[in-house]
């Protein structure tokens, strides 16, 4: 059996016709996902990862309102993890330091120093990273198995944006205690 992929974009929802041939059906079953179809996973599942990992109940971790931005503000540290099939884009989580340190503690077992959690903060946001979008992609609605991930690339600076012309930035934050994490999805260019 060959799947076949016509896939358009309009404003913030993917439409995606998957064609099945070979079985001489001329059968195709259409999807229409929208942003918040992708987000609403993403933001979910690092709600309680970041409970799970810091011990903070997830009714304290609270989730602002999706948005569409034409820059992104980065946080303290950041990761970005391409997705590549169906839906094409960048997927960026962005953590304030007190967060990922709480993380590093939680991840690294036994005492550590302050500069030793510092050698270990961008391994482990992109452990994180992985971990939050391979979690997040089986509740992607009946697309799950045409979205591939690669690996992470993660930056560390302060005051850092990231703008990425004639692309789609949505972005939510979340807020705890310890801090706040950034979750993003900045749409590329649907291939067919």
């Amino acid at each position: 059996m060959r799947i076949a992929l016509g896939i358009g974009y309009y404003s913030t929802m993917y439409t995606i016709a998957i064609e099945l041939s070979g079985r001489g059906t001329g059968l195709s079953k259409v999807l229409e996902i929208s942003v918040s179809d992708i987000m609403n996973p993403l933001v979910m599942t690092t709600r309680g990862f970041i409970a799970d990992q810091t011990g903070l109940s997830k009714k304290s971790l609270k989730a602002l309102e999706l948005h569409q931005v034409d820059r992104l503000v980065l946080r303290d540290v950041s990761s970005f993890i391409n997705l590549k099939g169906i839906v094409n884009g960048k997927f960026v989580v962005s953590m304030d330091h007190q967060l990922i340190r709480a993380i590093v503690r939680n991840f690294v077992m036994g005492n550590m120093t302050e500069d030793e959690i510092d050698e270990f903060i961008e391994d482990t946001l992109a452990e994180c990273s992985n971990i939050i979008l391979g979690n997040s992609i089986k509740k992607f609605p009946d697309i799950e198995e045409y979205v591939k991930i690669d690996s992470p690339m993660t930056i560390s600076s302060q005051y850092a944006a990231f703008r990425y012309a004639e692309t789609g930035i949505w972005t939510c934050a979340i807020d705890c205690s310890l801090g706040s994490v950034s979750i993003s999805f900045i749409s590329s260019d649907i291939v067919a």
